[in-house]
């Protein structure tokens, strides 16, 4: 069973196999269960609903299927199989599949989306290109409800991001301010020049509006 042992800060989708082997691991190596067991719940029906199973309740199942189903009551319980099972059919955690912020997904984006930003704890510089995907892909540059998103976040996973992500998106959020004001500036200065090469009058008009 193949695990991610370290965060992968270039994948910016909140994308279940990423989320799931990252913690998985983290399970393992410090004993603590609680994180993990919520996320299968939000990640299995996902699963269910927009994989196949590789095996399947009406199959014969073959030698090399015994594995899966010999005692899996126990090793599931024991949080030690990449799998589970639904209706009598077994369904890998491995997989890919992206979770988009939908109306009916809403609660598993939440917690998928702390459970991915606590991945760049020890690299939050890369926090940034996370956050500026996810606010073009999922909340369509909608700036104010992505700031309110982020920082309802830090409120309910307090103890598992911490202080240092505050300070973080604090920081990322004046950065996109000055950028923002950055960008006017650079197209008034660029309809300014315009207007001087075609020779047409102009009037004063600040390069910072209030």
């Amino acid at each position: 069973m193949y695990t991610n042992n370290t965060p992968n800060y270039c994948n910016t989708s909140i994308d279940i196999y990423d989320i799931w082997s990252y913690e998985f691991n983290a399970m393992k190596e410090t004993g603590q269960t609680v994180i993990y067991d919520k996320l299968l719940k939000h990640i299995e029906p996902i699963i269910y609903n927009s994989s196949q199973p590789f095996l399947r309740s009406e199959d014969s199942p073959n030698s090399s299927d015994l594995k899966y189903i010999t005692d899996y009551e126990t090793r599931y319980q024991n949080r030690s199989t990449a799998y589970f099972r639904s209706e009598g059919d077994y369904y890998f955690y491995e997989q890919h599949i992206i979770v988009p912020m939908t109306e009916d997904r809403s609660e598993q984006f939440y917690y998928l989306f702390a459970l991915k930003m606590r991945q760049y704890r020890d690299y939050l510089l890369g926090l940034d290109n996370f956050l500026y995907y996810q606010l073009k892909t999922n909340f369509q540059k909608d700036k104010t409800f992505f700031m309110y998103f982020i920082k309802t976040i830090l409120i309910d996973f307090s103890e598992l991001l911490g202080d240092a992500y505050a300070r973080k998106i604090d920081l990322w959020e004046q950065l996109r301010r000055v950028i923002m004001i950055k960008n006017r500036i650079r197209i008034k200065i660029r309809i300014f020049m315009q207007m001087l090469r075609a020779g047409k009058r102009y009037r004063f008009f600040p390069l910072i509006s209030r």
